[in-house]
């Protein structure tokens, strides 16, 4: 009861939100398209032994207000249904012991299809999981294994299972893979399944990684840009609000967590190579999950120079159709947008500059997305 009333009083009090990020790195075998810190082929004892010094990392947590509400928790990776149920209860209940969480909490969970089971990801559910994410990216099996995923594609049978489940259920493809090969085939047999939520990437092909060196780049630029819009207009005539770039969304559906990475909100990352955004200062972890493991979990402080935070929210913010506020800016640094990027602003094609109550607020409408990179380095080049 305590608990309850600490909760609306913070609630009525309008105090800061924030968000909780759990960097699982674990996966079976690494993707060759993948440039995220992962490790593959750990043990069950390795894997309870990081899930204890998360917990002790969570317990000693030092950056987050006291006075503030937790209002989303993602686990991302890596594969973090590789976790054990047991794992995750661990996780949840540190969190829960540790900071004031909302009643509705958005607790996220990625998964891929191999890991998936109807009656366990129940009780997942029953344990707090109110969202999860599924790393389909590609059904067709070659474009499957071209990506270097492991086992087969994910079943449409398997699918209706999973989207049956009492929590919101997302899908991730990847698109724009190979020059004249298209995912949409496979995005339009999901789509009569009615998922929460669609998240459609373009491959990035990433330095370090394996698929880098042996990629097909023959006309795969423009292939990208025509698949790109393909894909949005697809998606979209289905129902699904294109509210980022890569995102689609059912009505109810956005995700929370992810928005605040877009919007300039703060969110604590816990785990090896985990990132924190707090009040505008920028914290991270080595990707060194042994030296996590050894108690150096200490987040370091990103040094930064002085006009980086405007660089980083306009340009995140524009990612989505909410686009980016200066009154948010306001709140992080205390400073008004620079008169430069509001003339650059109203000058640059694809670039919506409006004015409310006093602020300014500049945002790039889904139809603009195709040419993000090109209208961003314009609208912010004298900060560069």
């Amino acid at each position: 009861m305590l608990r309850i009333i600490l909760l609306l009083i913070l609630v009525l009090a309008g105090v800061n939100e924030y968000g909780i990020y759990l960097h699982i790195p674990f996966c079976i075998e690494k993707c060759s398209y993948c440039s995220f810190y992962s490790v593959a082929g750990t043990s069950s004892d390795f894997k309870n032994r990081y899930t204890r010094f998360m917990c002790l990392e969570i317990e000693k947590d030092s950056l987050c207000e006291p006075d503030g509400l937790c209002t989303s928790i993602y686990f991302g990776g890596g594969t973090p249904s590789l976790l054990s149920d047991n794992n995750i209860a661990m996780l949840l209940q540190s969190l829960r012991n540790r900071f004031c969480i909302s009643q509705d909490c958005e607790i996220t969970l990625e998964c891929n299809p191999a890991q998936f089971d109807y009656n366990r990801f129940l009780k997942l559910c029953d344990q707090g999981i109110t969202r999860f994410s599924m790393g389909v990216q590609a059904m067709d099996f070659q474009l499957f294994k071209y990506l270097g995923r492991t086992g087969s594609p994910v079943t449409l049978k398997l699918l209706g299972d999973y989207f049956s489940l009492p929590a919101l259920c997302g899908i991730d493809f990847i698109t724009g893979i190979i020059e004249g090969d298209s995912t949409i085939p496979d995005i339009q047999m999901v789509l009569p399944l009615r998922p929460d939520h669609i998240s459609a990437y373009l491959l990035t092909l990433e330095p370090g990684t394996a698929l880098y060196n042996r990629a097909r780049r023959d006309g795969l630029d423009q292939f990208q840009h025509e698949e790109y819009l393909k894909v949005a207009s697809v998606i979209s005539e289905h129902g699904y609000t294109h509210y980022e770039i890569s995102n689609f969304a059912l009505s109810g559906a956005l995700s929370r967590h992810n928005l605040k990475y877009w919007t300039g909100k703060n969110y604590r990352g816990f785990g090896a190579n985990a990132h924190s955004f707090i009040d505008g200062e920028r914290y991270f972890h080595e990707a060194d999950i042994e030296s996590y493991m050894q108690g150096n979990a200490v987040p370091c402080r990103e040094e930064r120079k002085s006009g980086d935070l405007l660089v980083e929210i306009v340009f995140t913010g524009l990612r989505t159709v909410f686009g980016v506020s200066e009154e948010d800016y306001f709140r992080l640094s205390g400073l008004r947008f620079p008169k430069i990027l509001c003339d650059r602003a109203a000058s640059t094609s694809g670039i919506c500059l409006t004015e409310r109550e006093g602020w300014m607020n500049l945002a790039m409408n889904s139809e603009s997305f195709v040419d993000y990179d090109i209208i961003v380095y314009e609208l912010l080049e004298p900060f560069l």
